[in-house]
């Protein structure tokens, strides 16, 4: 068994590198925390002590609301393709895009739009009444297999 000191270094040793390795991340434009180390007061308290990993990604998550489309699934969905979202909130954002929640009206089902399906994304501009303007939106085919469909669950 490893003494008290030697795990004690070799934290410290591993701790360097998270804090490399975590520098690395940020300036590749992940958006990543180091966690924080807390070093045992004794031998007996390690269990209290264990950490639940050294660095942790984040990634964004974006839920959007159809208050007048009804759909449970890709069958019913009533247009063929799917607006997911304007060009520039989807390019913009920080920490990365991981991908959409789609809501029905009911909020009774939802389609999950994964950031893997980004290379099956079309840009259609499309009139805005309520900006009085063109935008362009990112949007993808309804029959898209890996797109997830889902219930709300309770």
């Amino acid at each position: 068994m490893k003494s008290d000191q030697a795990f004690l270094a070799d934290l410290d040793r591993s701790n360097e590198s998270a804090r490399l390795t975590h520098a690395m991340l940020l300036s590749r434009r992940v958006c990543a925390q180091l966690m924080p180390v807390h070093k045992r007061e004794s031998y007996a308290k390690r269990h209290a002590y264990a950490d639940s990993g050294d660095i942790h990604i984040k990634r964004r998550v974006e839920v959007k609301h159809r208050k007048t489309i009804n759909f449970t699934c890709a069958e019913d969905f009533p247009f063929p393709t799917i607006i997911v979202e304007e060009c520039h909130h989807i390019e913009r954002g920080f920490p990365p895009l991981e991908g959409i929640y789609i809501w029905n009206a009911a909020l009774t089902h939802y389609v999950y739009i994964s950031v893997a399906t980004r290379l099956h994304w079309k840009v259609r501009t499309r009139f805005v009444p309520e900006a009085q303007r063109e935008c362009d939106f990112f949007e993808v085919p309804t029959n898209l297999p890996l797109l997830q469909w889902g219930k709300r669950n309770g």
